[in-house]
């Protein structure tokens, strides 16, 4: 028993010490096994591939846009003014990716904490620069791709109710504090929350196998920002292969032959989702009191 116990603390030392390394090796094996199922998922589907129609901005979706440019000007100007590193919890900045030393993957099994690739961004963007201002740009640049994918994956509402959402989101919460902010692991989850969503809609409109690779990249990558993001992940594979298996369950013989290979994309999500709590499971454990629970708990 000795032995075995001994054996979990090697593997989870190990495990914690290369993570990044033993991360991007299930990263290539995740590309190619996803590239293999899309190749053999891929149906000729009779899409009607229809075109919208791309008339001449009307006035008002003209002012519509003009003054989303301002916003989105001003708020990109909010993100650079003045900013330093004297945010309370920049020192995880400032004591590592600005001083030039790598910040290790946080995983603390004392914490209960697994979000390995948080700031991990930073390790690599300090043989750039180290500026406030350089790490801001960074956040904008992520700001500017999340608008044009969504503007993509909304084109089918009209221009001005389009501007109109996004500059709704973009004063949420939970999006201006994430990008506004560089300690927020959240910044990274809401950009590659947004390009599983792309990616998504680009699969189930042209079984694309770019699509579905890229999508469980992006799985790959959110997961490991935030313990709860697998939590969504899951949840939606699995509400979506129920909602299909109910639709079809009077099919018997094409729910043989065709439902896993026409869901291939979610059931390869669930894979991914997989491969993330053997990661956490081997590097929490043996499980140990948090102390995060015992000081909430003793209260």
């Amino acid at each position: 028993m000795l032995c075995f116990s001994s054996l979990i603390h090697l593997l989870r030392d190990r495990i914690t010490l290369h993570f990044l390394l033993f991360w991007f090796i299930c990263l290539m094996g995740i590309a190619v096994a996803g590239r293999m199922i899309a190749s053999r998922a891929a149906v000729s589907l009779s899409r009607s591939n229809h075109s919208l129609v791309r008339s001449r901005p009307t006035p008002p979706e003209a002012v519509s846009a003009i003054l989303f440019g301002l916003f989105l000007a001003f708020y990109v100007a909010m993100i650079l003014w003045r900013e330093d590193f004297a945010f309370f919890d920049n020192d995880q900045l400032t004591d590592f990716s600005v001083a030039g030393r790598a910040l290790p993957p946080p995983i603390w099994p004392s914490g209960g904490r697994f979000f390995p690739l948080a700031f991990q961004e930073f390790n690599a963007l300090r043989f750039i620069t180290r500026s406030p201002a350089g790490y801001q740009l960074f956040a904008v640049v992520q700001v500017l791709i999340v608008l044009l994918l969504l503007v993509v994956i909304l084109r089918e509402l009209r221009p001005s109710y389009r501007l109109l959402l996004m500059a709704a989101l973009m004063l949420g919460p939970a999006f201006s504090i994430a990008f506004t902010g560089l300690v927020y692991p959240e910044r990274d989850v809401l950009f590659w929350l947004v390009i599983m969503l792309f990616c998504l809609q680009r699969y189930s409109e042209t079984r694309s196998p770019a699509s579905f690779v890229t999508c469980l990249i992006g799985a790959h990558f959110v997961l490991y920002y935030k313990e709860t993001v697998i939590v969504l992940i899951a949840a939606f594979a699995i509400s979506y292969l129920c909602l299909e298996f109910y639709a079809e369950r009077h099919a018997v013989r094409r729910f043989q032959q065709e439902f896993i290979r026409e869901n291939a994309l979610y059931f390869s999500l669930l894979a991914v989702c997989g491969v993330y709590v053997v990661f956490f499971a081997s590097t929490m454990l043996p499980w140990a009191p948090s102390s995060y629970v015992a000081n909430t708990t003793s209260r």
